[in-house]
């Protein structure tokens, strides 16, 4: 049995990982700022799609940057999106959470560079 290719990371701007949202492709994206560097990872979610992807509870976040949302824990779409830098510890902290959970559950496919 041959082993299955590394997955090959790839840098997006918010443009590009727009189209990883489960309808435009298959695949579903959503990119998660790690609060300690900075960065924002984009996580290969197509795994989940009952949960990300379209019609999924948490499908607004899909081909999105959704650390925001995910640090104010809000499903409201105009929360999904937004600056980090303004939120209080206690979000960043719940956005950690989220970052560490993603990277140890879902392949890390790139970094986005907008």
């Amino acid at each position: 049995m041959a082993e299955a290719a590394p997955l090959e990371k790839k840098d997006m701007t918010a443009a590009e990982l727009a189209e990883y949202n489960g309808t435009a492709r298959p695949e579903i994206y959503i990119a998660v700022t790690n609060i300690m560097d900075g960065k924002t990872s984009i996580f290969d979610m197509t795994s989940a799609k009952d949960f990300y992807g379209p019609g999924g509870p948490y499908g607004l976040f899909a081909g999105k940057n959704a650390s925001h949302g995910l640090a104010k824990s809000s499903l409201d779409e105009k929360e999904v999106v937004g600056d980090v830098k303004a939120l209080s510890d206690a979000e960043k902290d719940t956005l950690h959470g989220w970052y560490m959970k993603y990277a140890s559950k879902y392949p890390q496919v790139g970094t986005l560079i907008d």
